[in-house]
């Protein structure tokens, strides 16, 4: 019996942490959303035993205690069950260096596969993660100086989806790459999208179907911009990796618009010449909207360590 009480005081004790703390791997490898079902689990269990007692009795005997570490290693032992059985991992992974120099670069989910050439570890923590990169600290430089071809193949015939795709991401960045990260609540620089002093520009849109989606692209010409149905949260969201800082929607604008914006990247030569409006120039030209320096607190990830990946 000892021994059981001290493996659940320890899940247990580990899963308060991950409650009070926020969103986190452990060197255990236990992940939050487990930990915090064993939590609730246990938690649920005592309430139950304390609501049955008489009024007046509210005290926990011994006895409950025990009974209450062995519901709890029942519940972690079917948490721990059913993760394993939900936590889905490519079934072939090749990973090459990407020689140099570096040309096309590209990510896609294709069939069952998923495809990547000339992507950094950073860009592909980026989407194992669905974070942008000022969400990501820490690790080595070659982070984000050597460049990796990815081809990894599900099993069986149903298609990937990024939703499927991005715990598989994380489970090969941790077995390939011996990727450690540390969630942490942050407060960062942002920008607040707020109506520019001469009012909104926005067209709102006439179709009355659900939102669309912000399609953003790059050429020599610039970066283009377009929605057909969009609202401002997603708006701001697709543009937030151009301006380098998360952005905040505090427009109070609710309904859905049409978005055509054009701007020069900031290498572009457009944007060295003064030919073609830099983002914020061009959102209150063509937008009226406008972009305000502030702070927000969000979700950041910490690489603790990571190791490059012996070929195969």
């Amino acid at each position: 019996m000892a021994h059981w009480n001290m493996t659940v005081a320890y899940v247990y004790g580990r899963s308060l942490t991950c409650f009070e703390s926020g969103p986190s791997h452990d060197e255990t490898g236990f992940s939050q959303s487990w930990l915090l079902r064993i939590k609730a689990s246990v938690d649920v269990i005592v309430l139950a035993k304390i609501q049955a007692r008489k009024p007046g009795r509210l005290r926990l005997h011994i006895g409950d205690t025990r009974l209450r570490f062995r519901f709890c290693v029942l519940q972690a032992l079917a948490v721990v069950a059913l993760t394993a059985q939900e936590t889905e991992r490519f079934e072939v992974i090749s990973i090459r260096p990407h020689p140099e120099p570096i040309g096309l670069v590209r990510d896609s989910v294709e069939g069952i596969r998923y495809v990547a050439e000339g992507r950094s570890l950073l860009s592909l923590i980026e989407d194992a993660y669905s974070m942008q990169r000022f969400q990501i600290s820490g690790g080595p430089g070659w982070l984000t100086s050597a460049y990796f071809d990815v081809d990894a193949r599900a099993s069986g015939n149903q298609p990937l989806s990024w939703e499927r795709a991005r715990p598989m991401l994380k489970s090969m960045l941790a077995e390939r790459f011996q990727l450690k990260v540390q969630h942490a609540m942050r407060e960062v620089p942002c920008y607040d999208l707020v109506i520019a002093s001469g009012g909104s520009k926005l067209r709102e849109s006439a179709d009355g179907g659900p939102a669309s989606g912000v399609a953003v692209s790059a050429d020599p010409t610039g970066v283009h911009v377009r929605a057909a149905s969009a609202t401002m949260v997603r708006l701001a969201t697709n543009i937030a990796v151009y301006a380098g800082r998360p952005i905040v929607d505090k427009t109070g604008l609710r309904g859905r618009y049409r978005i055509e914006l054009d701007y020069a990247s900031e290498s572009s030569q457009d944007a060295v010449n003064g030919t073609l409006a830099t983002l914020f120039t061009a959102l209150q030209e063509q937008l009226g909207l406008k972009l305000v320096p502030s702070h927000t607190t969000m979700d950041t990830l910490v690489i603790q360590s990571v190791e490059k990946p012996s070929e195969n």
